[in-house]
């Protein structure tokens, strides 16, 4: 019998992509065949073997048989490539674990120092309010006036006297007449003539007048302006009396005031026969009048101590008075003002909405246009006093300084401006202590007190309350508050996964974030982990927690959160080189979150590392705090290698047996 004996070749397991065997056949070369396959040709040989031993009747001795001999090339596909884990390690993302045995995924970043002094202590206010109130309109009414009066007032009664012949004739006589002093002195004492003449003004509608007006007393006209004039012009002219007009007079009055008011008063002693008093003028311009004006005409005559007066030819004994009134128009009216609350809206002047403030000290040397109220152009138009009032209310000043309370009377064409410096001011919540403010508490009122005034009577606009206020920024000495201070988010790629290398786990991973706080309040991080993987899918990893937090100002706490596969814990140390913990707490996963463990085994090519620190409770804020920190993810990772088939790479040539 003839054996064939053939040793397997050795082979090398792969962690690398698989590749499909391309069943290449074994070849075997002869001398003498050069293309029947090995199998063939052995089982032909085979049988041409045995075929001459059985036909041969040349036996042999079997001892001295010969093995034959053949010689032939045989050669197997086998894999000679080696494949290690070891190419993987790139010293940037992955490194070799410190047994040097596996592999581990790491990354590192800095949580930048958030430090109190100078964004948090400064509150960007950039405020610049612009006010003006809807003005409000006046009444309008139209009137002037230019009359004149001529009167002719008779003495003798009936027109006729008796002469001292006690004939009667008429006056005036067609010849001299003597009339007794008896007759004569008897109509002279009957003689006190007042005449009264009454113009009654226009009045204003109801409709037309400002709420605050409660009544109407009178109107003003207006002032004399080129052939625009006002005036009272009489004159007072004894006609023919044998005896002297006794204080003549004629007057102008009005009903604004109790007693009435005398615009004009024309008089003088007495008026001899013949002779004229005046014209007399008295200007009325910017004068004032009631719902009506009145002119008042009086004169006496004087007897006679003779035996008779004598009444001459043409004499009409009489007293004539001419009149001229000019009202070129009115002005204003004089009204009564009832007491009237102005409403006035300001917007508000809020705080960013990531700080809530209690209470703290403003610094001091601050800088230009920094802790100042600039109040500009703070005006009224109204014809009238107005009681405005401007406290804000937030800030109490120290010993020495003004406090930020404007109360004063405004008045029509007078401006105020003034500047509050608020350095070393003391800044609270008027509501109280426990409640935060989330804009400035500021107290505005403006009111027209019960007064009398003067409206204009031209339809104009009579009326507003306008002001400016500037706030730029406020610095703070200190500051007890809430605030929210947010980490730059941070985003991480991993170049050193190999694409679609699959059966990765991670079941050790474990992110550690150190924290360092000097702030003595209550921090809480709030930390977000956000994966992405090849396919696309994302993960969140989550950890809340709240740091450690000094009691003693300067002294800094540590804390270390953990995220792992069985949560987020989070550790405390009293000082930053503490090696044992005083506190430890482990939270799971909430709903639709995972770990980091799941979260790394999905494969992830981009992180997307987001941070949030906020002060969670009540204390003072000073310059000089700050959190800050830095994290670490080691994750080492294992392989689970299905079965693979590998291609063949080189041929490799079998011993010659």
């Amino acid at each position: 019998m003839l054996f064939f004996f053939v040793e397997k070749g050795p082979y090398l397991r792969s962690i690398s992509t698989a590749y499909h065997l391309l069943d290449e056949p074994f070849r075997m070369n002869n001398p003498r065949n050069s293309k029947p396959t090995i199998k063939k040709r052995v089982s032909k040989y085979l049988i041409g073997a045995l075929s001459l031993f059985t036909l041969s009747c040349d036996f042999q001795n079997p001892l001295a048989f010969e093995m034959p001999t053949w010689f032939f090339e045989l050669t197997f596909p086998l894999v000679q490539q080696k494949y290690s884990l070891e190419g993987m390690v790139d010293n940037k993302q992955i490194f070799s674990t410190p047994d040097s045995i596996g592999m581990q995924l790491m990354f590192e970043g800095e949580l930048p120092d958030t430090s109190i002094g100078t964004d948090i202590l400064e509150i960007e206010l950039n405020q610049n309010i612009e006010y003006a109130s809807a003005p409000v309109s006046a009444p309008q009414l139209d009137f002037s006036l230019d009359t004149t009066i001529n009167l002719a007032i008779p003495i003798a009664p009936g027109g006729q006297l008796t002469n001292s012949s006690g004939v009667v004739f008429t006056v005036p006589p067609s010849s001299d007449q003597t009339v007794t002093s008896a007759v004569w002195n008897a109509i002279a004492s009957a003689i006190n003539e007042i005449i009264q003449i009454t113009l009654i003004l226009p009045t204003i509608p109801a409709s037309q007048l400002p709420s605050f007006v409660q009544s109407v007393d009178g109107m003003v006209i207006q002032a004399d302006a080129g052939a625009s004039v006002s005036d009272f012009n009489t004159t007072i002219s004894n006609k023919g009396l044998p005896t002297d007009v006794t204080n003549p007079t004629v007057s102008l009055i009005t009903d604004i005031t109790t007693p009435a008011k005398t615009l004009a008063n024309h008089t003088q002693s007495s008026l001899t026969k013949d002779n004229t008093f005046g014209p007399e003028i008295t200007s009325l311009s910017q004068d004032s009048l009631g719902g009506a004006i009145r002119m008042d005409i009086g004169f006496g005559i004087a007897s006679t101590s003779d035996a008779t007066v004598t009444i001459n030819a043409g004499d009409s004994v009489q007293v004539n008075v001419a009149i001229q009134l000019r009202i070129a128009g009115l002005d204003s009216a004089i009204v009564q003002v009832t007491k009237t609350d102005l409403p006035i809206t300001l917007p508000s002047i809020e705080f960013p909405t990531e700080i809530e403030i209690f209470s703290g000290l403003l610094k001091t040397n601050s800088g230009f246009e920094v802790n100042e109220i600039n109040l500009t152009d703070v005006s009224s138009t109204y014809p009238l006093n107005v009681d405005f009032m401007m406290n804000f209310q937030n800030f109490v000043p120290p010993a020495g300084k003004d406090s930020t309370k404007l109360d004063t009377v405004l008045k029509n064409g007078v401006t105020i401006n003034k500047t509050y410096d608020l350095d070393g001011y003391t800044f609270l919540n008027p509501a109280g202590k426990d409640s935060a403010l989330t804009q400035l508490n500021l107290d505005l009122s403006a009111a027209i007190p019960a007064q009398s005034a003067k409206i204009p009577l031209d339809g104009s606009d009579i009326g507003s309350v306008s002001l400016n206020i500037s706030m730029k920024k406020l610095h703070f000495e200190s500051l007890e508050a809430n605030i929210i201070q947010e980490f730059p988010p941070t985003e991480i790629s991993i170049a050193g996964m190999p694409l679609g290398f699959s059966g990765m786990q991670f079941v050790d991973t474990q992110l550690e974030i150190e924290m360092l706080n000097t702030i003595r309040l209550p921090v809480v991080l709030d930390f977000d982990m956000l994966s992405v993987n090849q396919a696309g899918d994302t993960m969140l990893v989550k950890a809340l927690s709240t740091l450690a937090s000094p009691t003693t100002a300067g002294d800094t706490m540590k804390t270390i959160i953990r995220l792992s596969k069985d949560g987020t814990t989070t550790l405390k140390y009293k000082a930053p080189t503490s090696v044992a913990y005083f506190d430890s707490v482990t939270v799971a996963p909430g709903i639709n979150e995972t770990t980091i463990v799941e979260l790394m085994s999905s494969n992830p090519s981009v992180f997307k590392v987001n941070s949030r620190a906020r002060i969670d409770g009540r204390g003072t804020l000073e310059s000089g705090m700050s959190i800050g920190g830095k994290y670490r993810m080691l994750a080492p990772f294992e392989v689970i290698m299905a079965p693979m088939t590998f291609i063949s790479v080189t041929n490799t040539p079998v011993q010659e047996m």
